[in-house]
């Protein structure tokens, strides 16, 4: 079954009815659809076609306003609450591959975040070089809330994240950025004990990437190993390393990277 599908399938008949008003406003626009589009929107903002000025907005950790390029509104207080804009701006062009990291890119074992603790996951180079020649950038978003819970330091993370990047750019695949989330609300440390936008699956990160490097959500794609790493932002393509039954969900690494060659 398709993952269009999977989702049509899934949506309430209340749901389904947004789901297809979204689809006829956005006809003869410059948005795209792809049948797993949000159905919670504000409809009056899709009439307005989008340009280099539109706005993208998001609530982050400090209630503050961060002007992305596109609109984008979710309160991480209320994880029902949902409403997408498309990133159709002219200006986002950018494709990229989000990565998780454990699990992914090094070994998910017992909160690696001291450089010491890292192990490279094998096979995973093949991948990435797909993605490369599919002409996409690579950014790790990962969840580390090791911090938080007193495992390792800020310091360990940025020591293991330079350790991590120094290894894939001299195999030939650089990592154009790294994006955590230190918090988790069952943190001992306060300073990072709260909820946050930035913790997978919510999309603070990938927000984030998109402002800093002018990313396209609408042509990047998200690997990961968990369905967690299936964000709250239905328009990107998921490709998860996991045996779950599940349209995202793929075997392992070559499968992936056969489906990321026929994109």
């Amino acid at each position: 079954m398709s993952a269009q599908r999977f989702y049509q399938i899934s949506l309430s008949k209340d749901e389904m009815v947004m789901s297809n008003k979204l689809q006829d406003i956005i006809k003869g626009t410059d948005y795209l659809f792809d049948g797993r589009s949000v159905v919670d929107c504000d409809w009056g903002l899709l009439l307005n076609k989008p340009d280099s000025n539109t706005s993208y907005f998001a609530i982050s950790d400090e209630e503050t306003e961060m002007d992305l390029g596109l609109k984008y509104i979710y309160d991480c207080n209320n994880t029902d609450q949902r409403k997408e804009f498309l990133p159709r701006g002219k200006t986002f062009n950018r494709k990229v591959a989000f990565l998780d990291r454990d699990g992914i890119l090094i070994e998910d074992t017992d909160y690696p975040g001291k450089k010491e603790d890292v192990i490279f996951m094998q096979g995973i180079l093949p991948l990435l070089k797909t993605l490369k020649e599919k002409g996409f950038d690579l950014i790790v978003v990962t969840n580390q809330s090791g911090i938080s819970r007193g495992k390792y330091s800020v310091e360990d993370y940025l020591e293991t994240t330079d350790f991590i990047s120094s290894h894939y750019e001299s195999l030939g695949v650089p990592l154009l950025d790294t994006f955590y989330c230190p918090f988790h609300v069952d943190g001992i440390v306060e300073k990072y004990k709260s909820k946050s936008l930035l913790r997978k699956p919510m999309p603070g990160m990938i927000i984030k990437a998109a402002e800093k490097h002018q990313v396209d959500l609408s042509q990047s794609v998200m690997i990961g190993d968990k369905l967690s790493d299936i964000l709250k932002c239905s328009y990107m393509k998921y490709f998860i390393k996991n045996k779950a039954v599940h349209p995202d969900c793929y075997e392992n690494f070559v499968s992936i990277s056969r489906a990321i060659s026929n994109l």
